[in-house]
């Protein structure tokens, strides 16, 4: 993937994390960790687990620009830690999660 590419999508993901932080700061403090029905992930949940993968795809974005076919998917191990970064992370607060997608 050449530079510029890459370049485009780290702009675009960027944008991305001003609009979410915009959407989520109307948000009540209540409905931030409650999800919407039984068994669906609350809007915290969803922020931490963007939180933990994009770090990962970011990982493989770099795979893709160095090897030629590279294994993107997870391990058994890596999605373990998927779903815990979700459980450890879902309850954080909102602005130390929000800061958290800006690095």
């Amino acid at each position: 993937m050449p530079d510029k590419q890459v370049q485009a999508l780290i702009d675009r993901l960027t944008r991305a994390h001003e609009k979410l932080a915009s959407a989520v700061s109307g948000i009540k403090e209540n409905e931030l960790y409650r999800p919407p029905k039984e068994g669906e992930w609350s809007v915290a949940q969803v922020l931490a687990h963007i939180c933990e993968i994009e770090p990962y795809w970011l990982t493989r974005v770099e795979m893709m620009r160095r090897q030629d076919n590279p294994f993107v998917g997870r391990t058994r191990e890596e999605q373990e830690a998927r779903v815990r970064a979700v459980q450890e992370h879902g309850s954080d607060p909102i602005l130390q999660t929000i800061d958290r997608l800006h690095k």
